[in-house]
């Protein structure tokens, strides 16, 4: 396939020390690559506003390059919970090192995406995904702070009736969008938490 021979082109690249700008055009060649793939994904949508108040079901995806994503995760968590709302969680940790993922693995509710879980693009697994992005929730929240092919890829399959997230990122957008209000550069996963949680809790549905 055109994939298969791209990757294997990519490969003979890595074999000496690429320059700078070699590594500029094979960035852009993967970004033009995740985008299609991204533009292919036909998920159908049934859109509503739903807040904490009328939402029974909540998926929470992030990405762990943040340090403060344990105490986000808690933090959403526990007032999802006293909203009485259920919810499912994703978190993506692609470092070959996944130190920021050990708080997670004691916890059976927690779906860990690592390296193993996707391929060379970055591109999840259908079966590491398959029970999440099957599920359509109330309400979709991404707390990651910086943009992830792998998040905005898992995000694009599920069936959400409204997704929420940070506009960091032209490449993605959301029904329910928090803007960075942070006076000292761009906002924490635990800043972006409250606002979010803030935000949701004040909404009254119609």
């Amino acid at each position: 396939s055109d994939v298969f021979m791209l990757q294997f082109a990519f490969n003979l690249l890595f074999l000496h020390r690429l320059s700078i700008f070699e590594m500029q055009v094979v960035d852009k060649i993967y970004a033009f690559l995740r985008e299609q793939i991204i533009k292919r994904i036909k998920v159908e949508q049934k859109k509503e506003f739903n807040s904490f108040k009328s939402a029974k079901l909540v998926g929470i995806v992030m990405n762990l390059n943040d340090p403060t994503s344990e105490n986000a995760y808690n933090t959403i968590k526990n007032a999802l919970k006293i909203n009485k709302i259920e919810h499912k969680q994703v978190v993506v940790d692609l470092d070959k090192n996944p130190q920021n993922s050990l708080w997670c693995i004691s916890n059976p509710n927690i779906l860990i995406i690592n390296k193993q879980e996707v391929d060379w693009l970055g591109t999840p697994k259908l079966e590491s995904i398959e029970d999440f992005i099957s599920t359509e929730f109330d309400i979709l929240i991404n707390l990651s702070t910086s943009y992830c092919y792998t998040i905005d890829y898992i995000i694009t399959s599920t069936k959400s009736k409204l997704t929420v997230g940070a506009n960091i990122s032209k490449k993605r957008g959301y029904d329910f969008e928090i803007c960075n209000n942070a006076e000292a550069g761009q906002f924490t996963a635990m800043e972006l938490s409250k606002e979010i949680i803030n935000r949701l809790s004040s909404i009254k549905n119609q």
